[in-house]
């Protein structure tokens, strides 16, 4: 059996507080996906770009797609972060 329950503490949910770590996932997502967009932009218009050398003979392909997963995990961690920021000046009041 699947339980879709909060995972947190039993606390009820404030619904405040879940639309704004919603409006947070939303803008970060879209930050994500710019960076994204422009990785394939770049690919699918520019080759020669993606080919060239960028970082200790690295081409610029695989520097910017590990800079996306880079870029994943810190905006993961930010999300995080901020959420559990706002719950704890919640938890204060």
């Amino acid at each position: 059996m699947v339980l879709h329950d909060h995972a947190g503490s039993d606390e009820p949910l404030h619904q405040p507080t879940i639309d704004r770590n919603a409006r947070l996932g939303r803008n970060l997502f879209f930050v994500y996906l710019a960076f994204y967009l422009g990785y394939v932009l770049l690919t699918s218009t520019s080759p020669d770009t993606m080919r060239a050398t960028a970082i200790g003979g690295v081409n610029v392909a695989i520097v910017y797609g590990f800079s996306l997963i880079l870029l994943a995990l810190v905006l993961a961690l930010v999300y995080s972060w901020m959420c559990r920021n706002q719950a704890a000046e919640e938890q204060s009041k």
